[in-house]
C-alpha cells in the first residue's frame, strides 16, 4: 500500500506509516469513531513478518500479547536487506503516549520507543597486553584471556507492551550459544580516546591482532553488542546471570557473575537496559573480580558488585562403599577395609566451580603432603548450573583407590575448595584402614576368623568395658539395633519412630520397605501380632504374597546389599556363631557384668545390648542377654539368632521373630592376603 488516501479508505483506523529510518516517520490514520476523547496510543516496531496478529485484535489481547519465543537471541531484521547483525540489530520496540484527539484536527504524536530487550557488554580488564589465544596458558601470569560468554537463566520472550515487574511465566534458558569468536565477537581494544559528551558510553577502540605483537598495543578485551536477553523480574528462583570462561595464570577457568547488588540481593534485568560487565583482578592478583554497570542504553550509573571467593562449598550426596567413621574428628570420614577397592561420590556446589585437591599423611614425618598416588579423583559429567538466586555451581566428582597388601592405614584429604580460592574449603578424610572399618580398632581372630571389635555403630574399646546394665545407654559401647534384612538403624538411647499395621495385607514388600523412604524411612515397623511375627509380608514361600525375589531360603538369605556391615564384612551365618556357642557351652561361661568374654581370645566381647521389641518399641534384656543375628532365613520365614544368658547358648530361630531388633557383629568374609 503506498497512497495514504486508499489506505485511509479502505482500512479505517488502521495506520498507514510512510518515511525512512534515517528521517523518521509519519503516521497517517482515518478515525470512524472521531475524535474528542483522549486516547492510549501505542507504537510497536520491528515485529517479525510471520508474527500474529489475530492475538492484538482487542486492547486486552495487545497487553497480554508476547513476542516469538526466541531459540537463540532475541534478534530480527524486518524489511531490511542487511543480513550483518553486529552492523544492524533491529529489536523489537514499544512506545505509549496518551493524548487527546481533536475533531477535524491534525493531531502530532512523538514517540519516543524502547528496546524490549536489554543488553550486557563485557569489558576485560584483567588484560594484559601481548596474550592471544596461543599463549594464553604460558603468556603473562596475571593475564586473564577471555574465550567465551554465555548468559545463564536467560529470558526468551517478552510482552510486546511491557508490564512493571512482570514477565511472561515461562522457564528461562541457560542453553543460547556462547560468544567464541576471538578477534570478531570478543574484540582487543584499548580505552576510547572520545570524550563522554561525544559518546557517553565510552566503548572501547577496536585493536586489530593477528599476532603476540599487535596485541602489544591491546590493554583490554570487549565484548559489545553481542549478548542480548528479555526483561526478567523473576529475582527469587531463576535471576539472569552471565557465564564467562577464559585462561587465567595457566589454568582454563570458569566463573558465573550474578546480576546483584552491592548487598547480594539479585536485582531484575529491564528491557532498554545495558549491563556493563566489567572483570578486573581480584585484590592479590589471585583471582579475577567483577563489577556490574546498569545504565539506560545510552549511559553508564555504575553499581559495583563482587562474587564472594570466601564461600565454603557444599558438599552432599555422599555415596561409594565406605563405612562412616565414628571416632574422627573430621565431621565427614569414611573408611574402607584395606582388602577392598574404594570408591567414594559427592557433590560440592559454590558459587565459583568447586574443585578438589589431595593431602595425603605422612607417618614418618607425622604431616599432610601433596606427595602421593593411591588415591584417583575425578570429575564426572559436566559442571551443572544450580537454579537458585546466589547463583551456584555444581560438579559431581568420584573418587577410587585400590586394595592394598595391608601393613599402615593409608589416610588422604579431599580439599573440597571454593573455585575462586583454594583456601574457602570442606575436607573430606578417606582411610584405607588395616584396623575394622569406622574404628582404630583391630579386627579379632577367633577361630581362624576375623570378627570385628564392636557390634556395627560401636566404636568403644569393649575390654575397657568394665560392666553394662540396663541403665547404659552409650551407642558407642552398645552399638546400634536392626530387625532382620533391613539396613534401618535403631538406637539404645532414644525410642524408635513406629508404623504399624493390624493385618499381613497391609505390611509392606521386603523391597519397598528397604528402600527406607516414605511411610517406613527410619521407622521400626512393628508386628501385626501373628504368630510369625515379621515386618513384610512376602517373608516365605507359603505366606499369601509369597517371598520376595530378593530373598531366598538358605544360610546367608539376608541381601549384601541391605547389610550394614562395612565392605568386606559380612552378617555371620548360624555355623559361624557355632563355634562362639561351643567354647561357652564346653567351659560354662556365660553372660556376666553385662557382656560374654571370650576365654580363647579375651579380646573377643559380646555386650549383652539386649533387643528393641518388635509389638511396643520397648528396649529389653539390657545387660541380661545377648541377641545377635545371622544371615539365614527359614521356611518358616523366621531367621536365626545367637543367644547367650547368664544360664545358657544357643543358635536358635529367633523366638521373637524377625520383628524384632537385634544388634549385629559382623564378619570378614575372607581372609586378607598378606
Amino acid at each position: 500500500m503506498t497512497d495514504p488516501d486508499v489506505a485511509a479508505t479502505d482500512h479505517p483506523n488502521a495506520v498507514y506509516l510512510s518515511g525512512t529510518p534515517d528521517d523518521g516517520y509519519e503516521a497517517t490514520v482515518a478515525l470512524t469513531a472521531g475524535g474528542g476523547y483522549v486516547a492510549d496510543i501505542i507504537a510497536i516496531a520491528n515485529l517479525p513478518a510471520d508474527y500474529d496478529y489475530n492475538q492484538i485484535v482487542t486492547w486486552q489481547g495487545l497487553c497480554d500479547s508476547v513476542a516469538l519465543h526466541a531459540a537463540t537471541m532475541p534478534a530480527c531484521l524486518p524489511g531490511s536487506a542487511e543480513t550483518d547483525k553486529a552492523a544492524r540489530n533491529a529489536f523489537v520496540m514499544y512506545g505509549d503516549i496518551r493524548k487527546e484527539l481533536k475533531k477535524e484536527e491534525t493531531n502530532a504524536l512523538s514517540f519516543v520507543l524502547q528496546r524490549l530487550v536489554a543488553r550486557i557488554d563485557i569489558t576485560n580488564e584483567a588484560y594484559a597486553a601481548g596474550t592471544i589465544l596461543d599463549n594464553a596458558a604460558t603468556g603473562p601470569e596475571n593475564s586473564f584471556f577471555l574465550t567465551s560468554a554465555r548468559l545463564l537463566h536467560a529470558q526468551p520472550t517478552a510482552f510486546v507492551v511491557p508490564k512493571p515487574d512482570m514477565t511472561p511465566e515461562v522457564v528461562t534458558t541457560s542453553d543460547w550459544a556462547p560468544i567464541t569468536g576471538i578477534g570478531t565477537e570478543i574484540l582487543y581494544g584499548k580505552p576510547t580516546t572520545k570524550d563522554i559528551a561525544t559518546d557517553p558510553t565510552q566503548e572501547p577502540e577496536a585493536v586489530s591482532v593477528t599476532t603476540a605483537d599487535d596485541a602489544k598495543a591491546a590493554t583490554l578485551q570487549y565484548a559489545w553488542h553481542t549478548l542480548y536477553t528479555y526483561p526478567n523480574s523473576d529475582t527469587e528462583h531463576a535471576p539472569t546471570a552471565l557465564e564467562i570462561k577464559g585462561t587465567f595464570r595457566g589454568t582454563e577457568i570458569t566463573r558465573q557473575i550474578p546480576f546483584v547488588d552491592k548487598e547480594g540481593n539479585a536485582f531484575p534485568v529491564e528491557g532498554n537496559h545495558r549491563y556493563l560487565v566489567r572483570i578486573v583482578k581480584a585484590p592479590g592478583q589471585t583471582d579475577i573480580a567483577f563489577n556490574i554497570a546498569v545504565s539506560e542504553w545510552d549511559a553508564v550509573d555504575t553499581v559495583n558488585v563482587k562474587p564472594d571467593q570466601t564461600e565454603v562449598p557444599e558438599i552432599a550426596n555422599i555415596d561409594g562403599n565406605g563405612t562412616p567413621n565414628l571416632i574422627s574428628d573430621v565431621a565427614k570420614a569414611y573408611d574402607v577395609y584395606y582388602t577392598q577397592d574404594g570408591k567414594i561420590t559427592f557433590e560440592a556446589t559454590c558459587p565459583f566451580a568447586p574443585g578438589v585437591r589431595v593431602k595425603y599423611y605422612d607417618s614418618h614425618t607425622d604431616s599432610w603432603t601433596t606427595k602421593g598416588d593411591w588415591l584417583k579423583v575425578e570429575q564426572v559429567g559436566n559442571t551443572e548450573i544450580v537454579t537458585k538466586a546466589d547463583h551456584s555451581y555444581r560438579n559431581s566428582f568420584q573418587v577410587t583407590f585400590n586394595k592394598f597388601d595391608g601393613g599402615v592405614t593409608r589416610k588422604a584429604m579431599l580439599l573440597v575448595h571454593n573455585g575462586g580460592s583454594e583456601v574457602e574449603c570442606d575436607t573430606i578424610l578417606v582411610r584405607h584402614v588395616v584396623t575394622y572399618p569406622g574404628t582404630d580398632l583391630e579386627a579379632v581372630e577367633y577361630k581362624g576368623q576375623f570378627w570385628a571389635p564392636v557390634n556395627v555403630g560401636g566404636s568403644t574399646d569393649l575390654t575397657t568395658v568394665d560392666k553394662i546394665t540396663e541403665d547404659t545407654a552409650d551407642d558407642a559401647v552398645l552399638g546400634y539395633l536392626y530387625q532382620w534384612g533391613r539396613n534401618v538403624p535403631f538406637y539404645c538411647a532414644t525410642s524408635p519412630a513406629t508404623v504399624k499395621y493390624t493385618k499381613v495385607a497391609d505390611y509392606p514388600i521386603y523391597t519397598e520397605a528397604c528402600s527406607n523412604t516414605g511411610t517406613y524411612q527410619n521407622k521400626l515397623i512393628l508386628s501385626a501380632g501373628f504368630i510369625d511375627y515379621t515386618w513384610h509380608k512376602d517373608y516365605r514361600p507359603t505366606a499369601a504374597a509369597g517371598i520376595s525375589p530378593e530373598l531366598s531360603i538358605s544360610d546367608d538369605a539376608w541381601p549384601r546389599k541391605n547389610q550394614p556391615c562395612p565392605v568386606g564384612w559380612r552378617v555371620p551365618t548360624p555355623v559361624d556363631w557355632d563355634g562362639v556357642v561351643a567354647e561357652i557351652n564346653e567351659n560354662k561361661e556365660y553372660q556376666k557384668n553385662g557382656k560374654w568374654v571370650s576365654k580363647q581370645n579375651d579380646k573377643f566381647v559380646l555386650p549383652a545390648v539386649g533387643k528393641i521389641s518388635g509389638i511396643d518399641a520397648t528396649s529389653k534384656d539390657r545387660g541380661k542377654n545377648c541377641y545377635y543375628w545371622t544371615s539365614d532365613l527359614k521356611e518358616s520365614g523366621r531367621s536365626t539368632a545367637f543367644y547367650v544368658t547368664d544360664y545358657f547358648a544357643s543358635t536358635t530361630s529367633a523366638l521373637d521373630g524377625n520383628v524384632y531388633a537385634y544388634p549385629i557383629r559382623c564378619i570378614q568374609e575372607q581372609l586378607p592376603t598378606l
